[in-house]
């Protein structure tokens, strides 16, 4: 399965634990660049009020960058929406391969499957009030139906490079 084949929240989760990730790690890259700006203006010699300047500018921007990181808690949004993605990733493989709690018939399992992801949404509501992204597309894809339909045996042995193409 391609990312486009998960449920719609599954990607919208996705984007937000990799916007987050990128996030952190520039706020982070930003922070330690200016650390370092600021120590090495700090040992220059050179008494001028623009090297004093230039270290105030620095120090500033390392203070903006921890506030950005303490306030926004980009690392905790890309943890929880990891998280949230992989619980929807899970269910929709069981979903697939109609393992438990969906190995019933395919309405029982859709109101099953409806009601998992409500129970990962309110699990997560913090997370989930900033899904933003793909929030109107499909939480059952075509190729998530099609595949139910096969059913497992055919998954494992007759479209195997299906599914070990999924898990990969």
């Amino acid at each position: 399965m391609q990312e486009q084949d998960f449920p719609a929240l599954y990607r919208s989760a996705d984007d937000l634990s990799l916007k987050s990730q990128q996030h952190f790690f520039l706020a982070l890259s930003v922070h330690l660049v200016t650390l370092v700006v600021a120590a090495v203006l700090s040992i220059i010699s050179v008494s001028h009020w623009s090297i004093a300047v230039a270290q105030l500018l620095a120090f500033l921007g390392a203070l903006g960058c921890s506030i950005y990181l303490f306030a926004m808690r980009p690392d905790q949004l890309w943890y929880a929406g990891r998280a949230v993605a992989e619980s929807i990733k899970t269910i929709t493989w069981r979903y697939v391969s109609r393992a438990e709690p969906f190995q019933g018939d395919d309405a029982s399992a859709h109101s099953e499957f409806r009601r998992t992801l409500k129970q990962i949404v309110k699990q997560n509501r913090e997370v989930c009030q900033s899904l933003t992204r793909h929030l109107d597309g499909q939480q059952f894809t075509p190729v998530m139906e099609a595949m139910r339909g096969k059913g497992l045996a055919h998954l494992i042995h007759g479209g195997g490079r299906d599914w070990a193409a999924g898990i990969a």
